[in-house]
């Protein structure tokens, strides 16, 4: 069932908010481009999460354009599986 009020299990802690730094790339105007962000950094979760455990993650991207002004992606909400044994993510619900 998970925690009240999405808490953390007992023992484990989260920082929030985690700023996380990615390289990004040059993308030319109304062109794309792929960047690797890695949601789990040493230190960001402390503690033993439970296998099994799913985590949410909701996060946003910022950046600066070539030009100088800032831009923002909107919220994206993401659900991990913490799995500590090959085989966990068969879990029927993903």
């Amino acid at each position: 069932p998970g925690n009240p009020g999405g808490a953390p299990p007992t023992g484990v802690t989260v920082q929030n908010p985690a700023i996380i730094p990615v390289s990004g790339l040059e993308v030319p105007s109304g062109g794309t481009a792929t960047v690797g962000i890695p949601m789990f950094l040493p230190g960001v979760i402390t503690g033993a999460v439970p296998d099994g455990t799913f985590i949410r993650v909701t996060f946003h991207v910022e950046g600066k354009l070539l030009g100088g002004s800032n831009a923002r992606t909107s919220e994206r909400e993401y659900l991990f599986e913490m799995c500590t044994a090959a085989g966990c993510a068969q879990n029927a619900c993903l």
